[in-house]
């Protein structure tokens, strides 16, 4: 039995990675930091994955142990019998993985053994992000073995997987509930060493054009119903894109960024209108229970240049197109205020000084000399 060594027991780490390498029969060795999930997972060995709403199913991990992260040697110990690797822990919690991390490569950078690590993280070049983390902390004798023999295989992570209310973790902590779609699309050229056979794994040769497919539609196109549907006051994002006029701009937006994002990586008109079409039904999902104040949530990131709203509209603009309902949809995250979204009350904040201006200097990085920056000061005046 094949082992993996996956960093983060998140909704990703169980309700995705998690639901393919136990499809595909590996054994997965969980690393976390919350106690409860850990403790949970090493009396159990196995957690259920309800698939929700279009084929609706259960399926049950079974073959599971888990070690707490701040245990580095014991974590060190697991990655050098390990026959891959896998993050899915949150771009901010990556430097706190690296100690351990390179402690287990430099036993295996001992016993000269490569190994492949596939980051599920949502952030465009993490292999590179990652690398440099490693190079930065790992042993100076380690480093000719990090550089020749660990692939960093960056992936697409597009199943939708909501928080777990509270109810849900009271009568199973370790249960999770996601939506059918089971593929991952994962860097060929990023592999050092044989590309396993993982159920759900698509190699593809240019993972970049995925990652900006997934980011400047699919998120983006989410982001738009979610702050389009809590300035109008819906609570889920089913309820959001239920709304004709909401769904006719959310549809809108996804294809001024999809256009150029057609002409940039040559994907097929069809493919991508099948993508839209696709998304938008998931979108409709209720028994993921998807709020509008989670999607949306955090818009400091959210407006950030080179994330989904601002990042889809400058590649629209690069592409010839005039991104008008995102733009839409970048003004009403300016007005995007649910309770306790302290990110929120941060752009608030901004606003009150100077504006929204401010936030799209602040924030989104434009300067007003800029195309978008003028496009969009020209819909608020």
């Amino acid at each position: 039995m094949k082992t993996v060594v996956q960093f983060g027991a998140g909704n990703i780490g169980r309700g995705f990675l998690g639901h393919l390498y136990g499809q595909s029969g590996w054994r997965i060795i969980y690393i976390d930091v919350v106690p409860e999930v850990v403790a949970q997972l090493q009396k159990r060995k196995s957690f259920d994955v309800h698939i929700v709403g279009d084929g609706a199913d259960t399926f049950t991990v079974k073959n599971v142990d888990a070690i707490n992260g701040n245990d580095i040697e014991a974590v060190a110990e697991a990655i050098a019998g390990a026959d891959i690797l896998g993050t899915s822990v949150g771009v901010n919690a990556i430097p706190y993985i690296v100690p351990a991390l390179c402690r287990g490569l430099e036993k295996r950078a001992k016993a000269d053994s490569g190994i492949d690590m596939i980051i599920c993280e949502n952030l465009l070049d993490s292999a590179k992000f990652l690398r440099e983390k490693i190079i930065a902390e790992i042993d100076d004798s380690a480093i000719d073995f990090v550089n020749e023999k660990v692939g960093l295989v960056e992936s697409v992570v597009g199943r939708m997987i909501p928080v777990i209310t509270e109810e849900k973790k009271h009568d199973d902590p370790i249960a999770v509930w996601v939506e059918k779609f089971g593929v991952l699309p994962i860097a060929k050229q990023g592999f050092k060493n044989e590309i396993p056979e993982v159920v759900g794994f698509e190699p593809i040769d240019d993972i970049h054009a995925y990652e900006e497919r997934k980011l400047f539609c699919h998120n983006c196109m989410h982001c738009m119903a979610s702050y389009f549907g809590f300035i109008k006051g819906y609570t889920f994002v089913y309820e959001a894109i239920a709304d004709e006029e909401i769904l006719a701009k959310v549809r809108a937006g996804g294809w001024e960024a999809g256009r150029a994002l057609i002409k940039k990586h040559n994907f097929k008109e069809e493919d991508y209108h099948n993508h839209i079409e696709d998304l938008l039904h998931r979108f409709t999902n209720k028994e993921l229970g998807d709020t509008t104040a989670r999607c949306g949530g955090d818009p400091v990131r959210k407006l950030g240049r080179r994330d989904r709203l601002i990042g889809a509209a400058l590649v629209a603009l690069d592409g010839g197109e005039k991104p008008e309902n995102i733009i839409d949809a970048i003004l009403a995250g300016m007005k995007f205020t649910p309770k306790g979204d302290s990110s929120a009350e941060i752009v608030q904040q901004k606003i009150k000084e100077g504006g929204i201006a401010k936030v799209l200097v602040d924030v989104s990085a434009l300067s007003p000399d800029e195309e978008l920056y003028k496009l969009i000061m020209a819909k608020v005046d």
